[in-house]
């Protein structure tokens, strides 16, 4: 405890603490500053999750699925789905400000620099065995976090006090992500592997809050009980079926009842899949092929034309709305070419498709119409032939993009029609086959053995996509957040919260 002028610093214990969850009751009759912190966010691992790092995107956040601010059981203000939106606040920050601070204080690994050879890479202050966020069996050493609880609780930052002389009983309950079986450390752990060591676990070790307590009287004098227009993050989820080897097109229609009768500022929009990825764990957002989102709000189509149906529009609209992401180029994009540029990175690609947009209105009826394509197992496509060149190597020019399925790492083997053989290839933004031998755009090379015989006279080149990126047809569930206007007062304790 330390005293600074006019402020008193207190450290408190959760009154409850488990591996499920946590819960603070503040002292009453009390005046708080509203800089409230959370500290101490970690873990210690055994066996197969020593050594390891917090997953990048949300580094040690991952361990938190909700936080709410209770008083008695009145809800104040909540944030579900926490790892989640933590992870995409993360890199909302700058570059440097992810490598020279946000590692000591969320142990995430958001940040990049450049090897010798001018490839981008995840910056190399994260990447030591005694980085910060690596987990130990120790309580003393292992990684810890810390929390401004002005992010998940945007309440606290819509007023300078907290007054439990009003308020007294003040709660602040956090539930813990689910970390007992494998499955549940790969969302959590980078790097953790398909099979780790039976034994293998995690201890999450309780936290403190860290809270100013105003002491001088004339300060306290002057705060006064005054209604609080605030932000809260409601949520909202949708879940999308999974859909066949035979089904190329899906589409959802679903009212999002969340926000009924709610005034809404920015929305934010994650497509979060079941599998778990080596780096980001499950705190990410997959772009999904040929995706189009469009809104109705209150009868009116809400966004113009043919809706977000391109990977640009929806980044577009999302830092319209939300402000720039510290993301490298393609890993919004359902497949890119340029991975070769990157070292380390592959597991971004596709992994940062993160969608937003401003609203700004009262809101009767928010409809949401979702649709996404995916190809079969083994899928031929074709492209129309502009004009060819028989002799060796060929070249052929294409009028129309040829479209194969998404490629593992930027690359698939595929199949031309007649070659009798195989040559690699990569995907660019627009999905159109690029042989690694490409002379120019819409022009591809055959040289050697593989060279096929194209029949001029049916105007087509075949291809046989051999891999592809599954997850385009997983189901998955559309996250939702809007910022929704409240006002909040309390006379005698007793609170109300109008919408």
């Amino acid at each position: 405890m330390a005293l600074l002028n006019s402020v008193k610093t207190l450290q408190l214990d959760p009154v409850i603490f488990n591996q499920q969850r946590c819960e603070f009751r503040l002292p009453a009759d009390k005046v708080y500053l509203s800089n409230w912190r959370l500290s101490d966010i970690g873990a210690t691992g055994t066996d197969d999750a020593l050594e390891k790092k917090y997953v990048n995107s949300s580094g040690a956040y991952s361990l938190i699925k909700s936080i709410v601010l209770f008083n008695d059981n009145v809800v104040i203000a909540n944030l579900y789905n926490a790892n989640d939106y933590l992870a995409f606040a993360n890199i909302g920050r700058t570059n440097s400000n992810s490598v020279n601070m946000a590692r000591f204080l969320n142990r995430n690994r958001v940040g990049y620099d450049f090897n010798d050879s001018n490839q981008i890479r995840i910056a190399e202050a994260f990447e030591s065995s005694s980085a910060p966020q690596v987990i130990k069996d120790s309580e003393s050493s292992t990684a810890r976090a810390w929390l401004d609880l002005t992010l998940p609780l945007p309440f606290l930052k819509a007023t300078s006090t907290v007054d439990s002389r009003q308020l007294q009983n003040l709660r602040l309950v956090i539930e813990w992500a689910p970390h007992a079986s494998a499955a549940d450390l790969k969302n959590i752990l980078a790097g953790l592997g398909a099979s780790p060591a039976t034994n293998t676990s995690l201890n999450i070790l309780r936290p403190t809050i860290i809270l100013d307590e105003m002491i001088d009287p004339k300060a306290i004098s002057r705060v006064k009980n005054t209604p609080i227009p605030y932000i809260n993050l409601d949520s909202e989820r949708v879940v999308v079926e999974g859909m066949s080897s035979t089904t190329q097109t899906q589409n959802v229609n679903q009212r999002l009842r969340a926000f009924d009768d709610r005034r809404i500022n920015r929305l934010l929009m994650i497509n979060k899949v079941s599998s778990a990825n080596n780096s980001l764990g499950a705190n990410y957002s997959q772009a999904m092929f040929k995706e189009n989102v469009q809104f109705t709000l209150n009868g009116q189509q809400l966004i113009p034309y043919k809706g977000i149906d391109t990977p640009m529009k929806k980044q577009t609209f999302m830092t319209d709305a939300w402000g720039l992401r510290n993301s490298p180029q393609g890993s919004q994009l359902f497949s890119s070419v340029g991975y070769g540029d990157y070292n380390s990175l592959n597991d971004l690609e596709r992994n940062l498709s993160y969608g937003g947009l401003s609203i700004n209105s009262e809101i009767n009826e928010l409809q949401l119409q979702y649709s996404r394509e995916a190809f079969s197992t083994s899928s031929t496509v074709e492209a129309e032939i502009d004009s060819y060149s028989a002799t060796s190597p060929t070249v052929v020019t294409l009028k129309t993009p040829l479209y194969v399925g998404t490629l593992v790492g930027g690359v698939a083997q595929v199949n031309i029609s007649g070659a009798g053989g195989t040559d690699a290839g990569l995907v660019n933004k627009d999905h159109e086959l690029v042989l690694t031998n490409t002379v120019q755009p819409l022009k591809y090379e055959i040289s050697g053995v593989n060279s096929p015989t194209i029949d001029a006279t049916k105007g087509k080149m075949t291809v046989t996509s051999q891999n592809e990126n599954n997850a385009s047809k997983e189901p998955f569930s559309l996250l939702f957040w809007g910022e929704v206007n409240k006002v909040f007062t309390v006379r005698d304790n007793r609170v109300s919260i109008a919408v």
